[in-house]
This record gives C-alpha cells, structure tokens and sequence, in this order.
C-alpha cells in the first residue's frame, strides 16, 4: 500500500482540525493498535501521519534550513 505525501498531509490536517491537540494522542492509539495486530503497513502509515502532525504543528524552522 502507497499513499502519497499529500494524502498524509490531509489527513493530519483533518485530525488537526477536528480534534486539536487531542490529534496526537488519537493518531498514537491507532498505531498502537495496528501494532498489536501486527499490521506493518497500516503502522508505517500512522507514523507519517504522526511525522505530519508535527511538521503542521512547528512553529519556527531552524536556521540551516532552507526556504521552499
């Protein structure tokens, strides 16, 4: 299963929008569980949605880092 960047992106985004900084925890406790069920593509999915949390959520950028 691929899904492209900009499918993870909106994703986070909607937990974003619809449950605030409870986002994290939601989307932590479905990675748990499809870690339980041993489910390695459904986990590697939730971890970018983990990593595009909190890439929207930053507030500055660091100083090396280049402009888009």
């Amino acid at each position: 299963m691929v899904i492209d960047d900009i499918e993870i992106y909106r994703c986070a985004r909607q937990l974003l929008d619809n449950h605030g900084d409870e986002a994290f925890a939601i989307a932590e406790m479905k990675f748990e569980t499809l870690a339980e069920d041993d489910d390695l593509e459904g986990c590697a999915v939730w971890r970018q949605v983990i990593s595009a949390l909190k890439e929207l959520r930053r507030q500055s950028r660091s100083r090396d880092e280049p402009v888009n």
